[in-house]
């Protein structure tokens, strides 16, 4: 991913960040813009980060770029498209098995500019961008920080 220039980054990183050694922070879509950035900050800090995407081209290319830019970071990148029930299911599932506990949640994912303005891209668009929102919202998920 070529680099993103920001003008206020690095102040907001500076001023608002902390270590997150250890931390387990899970991502939703990772493969650019927020999310991508997101998961590139918060490793560098030292996070323990799980990058929920769509199986794509993208999403592998993200995760290679990621581990490039930071080679001693720890990625974790589970396929889950949040347009269908039994892939977000299938993610709760993976991450409760695997952690305790986590940390930071960052519901990114979205889909946008889709050129097809007919009604049923728009539900389409308006269903994955809700999913997105709720992810972790319902108490099968939520219940990875209570049950252990």
């Amino acid at each position: 991913m070529p680099t993103i220039e920001t003008k206020h980054l690095p102040k907001v990183i500076a001023d608002h960040s902390q270590n997150m050694t250890g931390k387990v922070v899970v991502i939703t879509g990772t493969t650019s813009g927020t999310g991508y950035i997101c998961a590139l900050e918060v490793t560098k800090k030292g996070a323990k980060v799980v990058l929920l995407n769509r199986k794509s081209e993208r999403a592998e290319k993200a995760l290679k770029e990621l581990q490039s830019e930071v080679p001693d970071g720890h990625f974790e990148s589970i396929e889950c498209d949040l347009q269908s029930f039994a892939s977000v299911e299938d993610a709760i599932a993976w991450i409760k098995s695997k952690y305790e506990v986590i940390d930071v949640l960052v519901n990114n994912a979205g889909v946008m500019a889709l050129e097809d303005k007919r009604y049923r891209r728009w539900l389409r668009r308006a269903d994955a961008n809700q999913r997105a929102l709720a992810f972790f919202a319902d108490q099968r998920a939520l219940s990875v920080n209570r049950e252990k």
